[in-house]
């Protein structure tokens, strides 16, 4: 609805405009002769585009909205070009209520309210985002974004994840989408099993993120009655999960919240994974903004040196990794409690006292020596390691509920309490559990394809 018939005008002429100047474009793509070739069409066609592309880079967009008790506001649209004619026109539109709600709760009562920072969007079916995704439903809801399931309109129809940010938080999606970036980029044969990221907008001051659309869900392991073939399910997933670590931290990057939510199935009739949620990953350099707080991983897979504050690198999400590994393989976690005192005590009574050496510098170490230590019952004050380990062992065994050694030694090799003795990604991929995967490991002990790899080229460009 246009106020007056001048303004009309200008707005008509300036859209001829444009058109005259793309059918100027598509009339001098045209070859004259035989030896014009494709790229000199187009060079000839985007000279003459040059001079409206610099003016439309400086065009001034001003949106102000004005609610009012009604639900209507009034959009009122600036392009100004320099040295041209200001071209302003008004519309008003009513939004309608069922596209998109808030849930707000206000003192004590949910209400409807627009462009709070602490808003969390509701998004119908239907709907469609930046004029491309219709949204067809809701598969993930967390206390900073929420994520749908959408129709790609530009691609057929194919599936994709959107992740919507609460506005509050667009900066984690600032971050994670930087990440992911750095990650697709040098990922050139797409074989690391880290989510790829496909496209990001902003939807109503919303932080967006396009991903991929991944029908297996979270990862799982059926039920066998053969341990056998859950072992040998178990070795590829891990396979795939030390790929994605590998690649990981050969980019310098802390994943920071390995968990077993954060890991999909690509499709429901296959075991290929993907590593996703990088909201908290962290690059090496940043280690030191968490050394106040150490805020980082989900409780139950948080690793010792984050519980009790000494500063931490890689090797946290090795540690993770064990705890997904578990499990997968138990169907619940391997340590459960809903406080940090807890998990140490979980840890303990499952692998044994902390080591002094490792931990005397940390920064929780006192609140650790004055701790209840009721979790160390079962473990003799003073014991040698071999006495300590197989001790370990024992247990492991009967939390796993299995008789293979191997992997039995390979979840205690990750547990390990110090976190420069414990497996890295290279070394756990070279590991005797994992050697049915690989033939050729047959010939070789898991000690010495350690020892070659250290020595190598390969392993210092990947450690």
């Amino acid at each position: 609805m246009f106020h007056n018939e001048s303004i009309f005008k200008d707005f008509r002429d300036f859209t001829k405009k444009n058109e005259e100047v793309r059918n100027l474009f598509t009339s001098n793509c045209k070859p004259t002769t035989a030896h014009f070739n494709i790229v000199q069409r187009v060079t000839a066609g985007l000279s003459f585009l040059h001079k409206e592309i610099l003016t439309k880079r400086k065009l001034e967009i001003e949106l102000k909205k004005q609610t009012s008790s009604s639900w209507k506001t009034t959009y009122t649209v600036s392009l100004q070009e320099p040295k041209t004619t200001s071209i302003v026109w008004q519309q008003s539109c009513e939004i309608p209520k069922s596209s998109i709600h808030w849930n707000i709760k206000d003192n004590g009562h949910a209400g409807t309210s627009r462009h709070r920072s602490d808003d969390v969007p509701e998004i119908a079916s239907q709907l469609i985002l930046a004029r491309r995704y219709r949204v067809i439903k809701i598969v993930g809801e967390g206390a900073f974004s929420k994520t749908v399931c959408a129709e790609d309109l530009y691609r057929n129809g194919s599936l994709v994840a959107i992740k919507i940010m609460v506005s509050q938080y667009n900066h984690i999606g600032f971050e994670e989408c930087k990440k992911l970036r750095y990650l697709n980029l040098h990922d050139i044969y797409e074989n690391t099993h880290v989510i790829k990221l496909l496209n990001t907008f902003l939807y109503d001051k919303h932080f967006c993120l396009v991903f991929e659309y991944y029908r297996g869900g979270v990862l799982k392991v059926p039920c066998m009655i053969n341990e056998q073939f859950r072992l040998q399910i178990v070795r590829k997933l891990a396979c795939q999960l030390l790929t994605a670590l590998i690649y990981i931290k050969h980019m310098a990057i802390i994943h920071g919240d390995l968990k077993l939510e954060n890991i999909l199935f690509v499709t429901e009739n296959s075991y290929e994974l993907r590593v996703i949620d990088f909201g908290n990953a962290i690059g090496l350099d940043d280690v030191k903004y968490y050394t106040e707080s150490f805020e980082i991983q989900s409780l139950l897979y948080r690793a010792p040196e984050v519980l009790l504050g000494l500063p931490f690198g890689y090797e946290i999400d090795m540690w993770s990794f064990g705890c997904i590994l578990c499990e997968i393989w138990t169907g619940y976690p391997i340590f459960q409690s809903d406080t940090k005192s807890g998990m140490i005590k979980e840890m303990e009574r499952l692998l044994g006292p902390l080591p002094i050496s490792p931990y005397k510098n940390a920064k929780n170490f006192a609140w650790y020596l004055t701790r209840n230590d009721n979790g160390l019952k079962d473990w003799p004050v003073e014991a040698s390691k071999d006495t300590l380990r197989s001790m370990r062992i024992r247990k492991l065994s009967k939390a796993l509920n299995t008789n293979n050694m191997d992997f039995v030694k390979f979840v205690d090799e990750i547990f390990n309490y110090d976190s420069s003795k414990r497996l890295s990604p290279t070394e756990a991929l070279c590991h005797t559990f994992l050697a049915p995967l690989f033939p050729f490991t047959l010939f070789y002990t898991s000690h010495t394809i350690n020892s070659f790899l250290k020595k190598s080229s390969m392993y210092q460009a990947l450690t």
